[in-house]
Protein backbone atom coordinates (compact mmCIF):
# COMPACT_ATOMS: atom_id res chain seq x y z
CA UNK A 1 0.00 0.00 0.00
CA UNK A 2 1.39 3.38 -0.99
CA UNK A 3 2.30 5.84 1.75
CA UNK A 4 0.45 9.15 1.53
CA UNK A 5 2.75 12.20 1.70
CA UNK A 6 1.65 15.82 2.04
CA UNK A 7 4.17 18.54 1.19
CA UNK A 8 3.79 22.30 1.46
CA UNK A 9 5.68 23.25 -1.69
CA UNK A 10 6.21 26.94 -0.98
CA UNK A 11 9.79 27.37 -2.24
CA UNK A 12 11.94 26.16 -5.13
CA UNK A 13 14.33 24.74 -2.53
CA UNK A 14 11.94 21.80 -2.32
CA UNK A 15 11.96 21.06 -6.07
CA UNK A 16 14.68 18.42 -5.69
CA UNK A 17 12.75 16.62 -2.98
CA UNK A 18 9.55 16.75 -5.06
CA UNK A 19 11.40 15.21 -8.01
CA UNK A 20 12.69 12.38 -5.82
CA UNK A 21 9.31 11.59 -4.28
CA UNK A 22 7.50 11.79 -7.63
CA UNK A 23 9.71 9.00 -8.98
CA UNK A 24 9.06 6.59 -6.12
CA UNK A 25 6.47 3.85 -6.50
CA UNK A 26 5.94 3.39 -2.74
CA UNK A 27 4.36 6.78 -2.04
CA UNK A 28 1.77 9.17 -3.39
CA UNK A 29 2.64 12.85 -3.17
CA UNK A 30 0.03 15.53 -2.51
CA UNK A 31 1.27 19.14 -2.83
CA UNK A 32 -0.20 22.38 -1.54
CA UNK A 33 1.16 25.93 -1.54
CA UNK A 34 0.58 27.13 2.02
CA UNK A 35 0.50 25.87 5.58
CA UNK A 36 -3.12 26.97 5.92
CA UNK A 37 -4.12 24.94 2.87
CA UNK A 38 -2.24 21.96 4.31
CA UNK A 39 -4.10 22.24 7.61
CA UNK A 40 -7.42 22.17 5.72
CA UNK A 41 -6.27 19.13 3.74
CA UNK A 42 -5.22 17.26 6.89
CA UNK A 43 -8.64 17.82 8.44
CA UNK A 44 -10.26 15.64 5.77
CA UNK A 45 -7.46 13.30 4.67
CA UNK A 46 -5.12 10.88 6.44
CA UNK A 47 -1.41 11.21 5.62
CA UNK A 48 1.52 9.03 6.60
CA UNK A 49 4.10 11.82 6.28
CA UNK A 50 3.59 15.60 6.38
CA UNK A 51 6.22 18.25 5.58
CA UNK A 52 5.35 21.82 6.49
CA UNK A 53 6.29 24.82 4.41
CA UNK A 54 9.55 26.66 4.94
CA UNK A 55 7.72 29.97 5.15
CA UNK A 56 5.34 31.11 7.85
CA UNK A 57 5.79 31.63 11.55
CA UNK A 58 6.93 28.84 13.90
CA UNK A 59 3.71 29.21 15.90
CA UNK A 60 1.54 28.21 12.93
CA UNK A 61 3.46 24.95 12.45
CA UNK A 62 3.22 23.33 15.88
CA UNK A 63 -0.52 22.64 15.34
CA UNK A 64 0.54 20.28 12.50
CA UNK A 65 1.84 17.93 15.17
CA UNK A 66 -1.40 17.93 17.13
CA UNK A 67 -3.67 17.35 14.12
CA UNK A 68 -1.45 14.90 12.27
CA UNK A 69 -0.80 12.89 15.41
CA UNK A 70 -4.45 11.91 15.28
CA UNK A 71 -3.66 9.93 12.12
CA UNK A 72 -0.01 8.86 12.16
CA UNK A 73 2.00 9.83 15.25
CA UNK A 74 5.49 11.15 14.79
CA UNK A 75 5.57 11.60 11.01
CA UNK A 76 5.66 15.38 10.77
CA UNK A 77 8.83 17.03 9.46
CA UNK A 78 8.90 20.71 10.35
CA UNK A 79 10.63 23.04 7.89
CA UNK A 80 11.35 26.60 8.89
CA UNK A 81 13.09 29.71 7.65
CA UNK A 82 15.11 30.19 10.83
CA UNK A 83 15.82 27.70 13.59
CA UNK A 84 14.95 28.53 17.17
CA UNK A 85 16.08 26.37 20.08
CA UNK A 86 12.82 27.08 21.93
CA UNK A 87 10.72 26.19 18.89
CA UNK A 88 12.77 23.05 18.32
CA UNK A 89 12.33 21.83 21.89
CA UNK A 90 8.57 22.36 21.56
CA UNK A 91 8.64 20.35 18.32
CA UNK A 92 10.46 17.56 20.15
CA UNK A 93 7.99 17.71 23.02
CA UNK A 94 5.09 17.30 20.58
CA UNK A 95 6.64 14.35 18.76
CA UNK A 96 8.03 15.82 15.53
CA UNK A 97 9.73 13.24 13.33
CA UNK A 98 12.40 15.76 12.31
CA UNK A 99 13.19 19.47 11.95
CA UNK A 100 15.09 21.42 9.27
CA UNK A 101 15.89 25.11 8.93
CA UNK A 102 17.48 27.12 6.13
CA UNK A 103 19.81 26.55 4.45
CA UNK A 104 18.13 23.20 3.78
CA UNK A 105 20.60 20.33 3.53
CA UNK A 106 19.17 18.65 0.45
CA UNK A 107 20.68 15.20 0.96
CA UNK A 108 19.81 15.12 4.65
CA UNK A 109 16.24 16.31 4.01
CA UNK A 110 15.74 13.72 1.26
CA UNK A 111 17.13 10.89 3.39
CA UNK A 112 15.06 11.89 6.42
CA UNK A 113 11.88 12.07 4.35
CA UNK A 114 12.55 8.58 2.99
CA UNK A 115 13.19 7.41 6.55
CA UNK A 116 9.76 8.71 7.52
CA UNK A 117 8.12 6.97 4.55
CA UNK A 118 9.86 3.64 5.18
CA UNK A 119 9.59 3.70 8.98
CA UNK A 120 7.46 1.07 10.75
CA UNK A 121 4.01 2.00 12.03
CA UNK A 122 5.31 2.02 15.60
CA UNK A 123 8.37 4.25 15.88
CA UNK A 124 11.15 3.56 18.39
CA UNK A 125 10.51 6.28 21.00
CA UNK A 126 12.78 9.14 21.93
CA UNK A 127 12.23 9.66 25.65
CA UNK A 128 12.80 13.24 26.78
CA UNK A 129 14.20 13.35 30.31
CA UNK A 130 15.01 17.07 30.23
CA UNK A 131 13.94 19.55 27.60
CA UNK A 132 15.34 23.02 28.14
CA UNK A 133 17.01 24.72 25.20
CA UNK A 134 20.33 24.83 27.09
CA UNK A 135 20.04 21.37 28.68
CA UNK A 136 18.49 18.44 26.83
CA UNK A 137 18.58 14.82 27.99
CA UNK A 138 17.27 12.07 25.72
CA UNK A 139 17.06 8.30 25.92
CA UNK A 140 16.49 6.30 22.76
CA UNK A 141 16.89 2.96 21.00
CA UNK A 142 20.28 2.39 19.28
CA UNK A 143 18.86 1.90 15.78
CA UNK A 144 20.06 3.80 12.67
CA UNK A 145 16.79 5.65 11.99
CA UNK A 146 16.58 6.98 15.54
CA UNK A 147 20.26 7.95 15.57
CA UNK A 148 19.69 9.99 12.39
CA UNK A 149 16.68 11.72 13.95
CA UNK A 150 18.56 12.56 17.14
CA UNK A 151 21.56 13.93 15.23
CA UNK A 152 19.35 16.20 13.11
CA UNK A 153 17.65 17.57 16.23
CA UNK A 154 21.07 18.20 17.79
CA UNK A 155 22.29 19.98 14.65
CA UNK A 156 19.35 22.37 14.76
CA UNK A 157 19.84 23.21 18.45
CA UNK A 158 22.88 25.37 17.63
CA UNK A 159 22.01 27.38 14.50
CA UNK A 160 24.29 30.25 15.56
CA UNK A 161 27.49 28.20 15.32
CA UNK A 162 29.59 28.71 12.17
CA UNK A 163 28.64 25.91 9.74
CA UNK A 164 32.12 24.26 9.65
CA UNK A 165 32.25 24.18 13.46
CA UNK A 166 28.72 22.83 13.76
CA UNK A 167 29.37 20.06 11.24
CA UNK A 168 32.62 19.07 12.98
CA UNK A 169 30.79 18.82 16.29
CA UNK A 170 28.01 16.78 14.68
CA UNK A 171 30.57 14.47 13.10
CA UNK A 172 32.08 13.82 16.53
CA UNK A 173 28.63 13.14 17.99
CA UNK A 174 27.72 10.84 15.13
CA UNK A 175 30.89 8.75 15.43
CA UNK A 176 30.53 8.49 19.19
CA UNK A 177 26.86 7.55 18.98
CA UNK A 178 27.61 4.90 16.36
CA UNK A 179 30.26 3.39 18.62
CA UNK A 180 27.81 3.38 21.52
CA UNK A 181 25.08 1.81 19.40
CA UNK A 182 27.28 -0.83 17.79
CA UNK A 183 29.78 -1.81 20.46
CA UNK A 184 27.88 -0.80 23.59
CA UNK A 185 24.32 -1.81 22.73
CA UNK A 186 24.84 -4.14 19.77
CA UNK A 187 22.07 -2.27 17.91
CA UNK A 188 19.62 -3.94 20.30
CA UNK A 189 16.43 -1.79 20.50
CA UNK A 190 15.83 -2.95 24.07
CA UNK A 191 19.14 -1.46 25.28
CA UNK A 192 18.74 2.35 25.17
CA UNK A 193 21.45 4.97 24.87
CA UNK A 194 21.29 8.16 26.93
CA UNK A 195 22.52 11.48 25.59
CA UNK A 196 22.72 14.78 27.42
CA UNK A 197 23.56 18.05 25.69
CA UNK A 198 24.32 21.24 27.64
CA UNK A 199 25.39 24.66 26.43
CA UNK A 200 26.75 27.64 28.30
CA UNK A 201 28.30 30.87 27.07
CA UNK A 202 31.71 29.19 27.18
CA UNK A 203 31.22 25.60 26.09
CA UNK A 204 29.14 22.97 24.36
CA UNK A 205 29.03 19.59 26.11
CA UNK A 206 27.65 16.20 25.14
CA UNK A 207 27.48 13.24 27.51
CA UNK A 208 26.80 9.85 25.88
CA UNK A 209 26.21 6.71 27.95
CA UNK A 210 25.64 3.23 26.54
CA UNK A 211 24.38 0.09 28.34
CA UNK A 212 27.40 -2.03 27.44
CA UNK A 213 30.16 -3.46 29.63
CA UNK A 214 32.62 -0.79 28.47
CA UNK A 215 36.19 -1.41 27.33
CA UNK A 216 39.80 -1.14 28.36
CA UNK A 217 42.24 0.76 26.17
CA UNK A 218 44.48 -2.29 25.71
CA UNK A 219 41.65 -4.12 23.93
CA UNK A 220 41.13 -1.46 21.24
CA UNK A 221 43.26 -3.15 18.59
CA UNK A 222 40.31 -2.86 16.18
CA UNK A 223 40.25 0.96 16.47
CA UNK A 224 42.66 3.54 15.04
CA UNK A 225 43.14 5.02 18.50
CA UNK A 226 44.83 1.74 19.53
CA UNK A 227 47.35 1.65 16.68
CA UNK A 228 51.01 1.48 17.53
CA UNK A 229 53.07 4.62 16.82
CA UNK A 230 54.01 4.77 13.14
CA UNK A 231 51.29 2.26 12.16
CA UNK A 232 48.18 4.31 11.28
CA UNK A 233 46.32 1.45 9.57
CA UNK A 234 47.17 -1.52 11.78
CA UNK A 235 43.61 -1.74 13.06
CA UNK A 236 42.29 -2.32 9.53
CA UNK A 237 43.90 -5.76 9.38
CA UNK A 238 42.48 -6.59 12.81
CA UNK A 239 38.98 -5.61 11.69
CA UNK A 240 39.29 -7.75 8.57
CA UNK A 241 40.33 -10.75 10.65
CA UNK A 242 37.39 -10.23 13.00
CA UNK A 243 34.92 -9.79 10.14
CA UNK A 244 34.05 -6.24 11.23
CA UNK A 245 32.83 -3.50 8.92
CA UNK A 246 35.42 -0.98 7.62
CA UNK A 247 35.99 1.87 10.06
CA UNK A 248 37.52 2.22 13.46
CA UNK A 249 38.36 5.93 13.14
CA UNK A 250 35.49 7.24 15.26
CA UNK A 251 37.44 7.97 18.44
CA UNK A 252 40.27 9.62 16.50
CA UNK A 253 37.84 11.83 14.56
CA UNK A 254 36.02 12.81 17.75
CA UNK A 255 39.29 13.82 19.41
CA UNK A 256 40.25 15.97 16.43
CA UNK A 257 36.88 17.71 16.27
CA UNK A 258 36.42 18.39 20.00
CA UNK A 259 38.66 20.15 22.51
CA UNK A 260 38.30 17.44 25.15
CA UNK A 261 37.08 13.82 25.02
CA UNK A 262 36.83 12.16 28.43
CA UNK A 263 35.86 8.54 29.15
CA UNK A 264 34.74 7.15 32.48
CA UNK A 265 36.71 4.31 34.09
CA UNK A 266 34.37 1.63 32.82
CA UNK A 267 34.48 2.95 29.25
CA UNK A 268 30.76 3.12 28.59
CA UNK A 269 30.33 6.87 29.09
CA UNK A 270 32.03 9.77 27.33
CA UNK A 271 32.06 13.56 27.55
CA UNK A 272 32.60 15.59 24.35
CA UNK A 273 33.52 19.21 25.09
CA UNK A 274 33.91 22.11 22.67
CA UNK A 275 34.97 25.49 24.05
CA UNK A 276 33.24 28.45 22.44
Amino acid sequence: MKKQVLLVHDTSELDELVATLSQRSDCELDQVRSNREAMDRIASHSYDVVLTGVGGSPEEKLPFLEISNGHKPGRVILLTDKSSADHLTEALRHGAFSYFSRPLLQTSLRDMTLRAIEAPDVLPPIHLLSLRSNWVIMQFAPVPMTLDRVLQFLRELDPDLPPPLRENVMMACRETLLNAAEHGAGFDPSLPIQLARARTQRLLLYQIRDPGPGFCWESLTHAAVGNAPGDPIGHILVREELGMRPGGFGMVLARKAMDEVLYNERGNEVLLIKYL
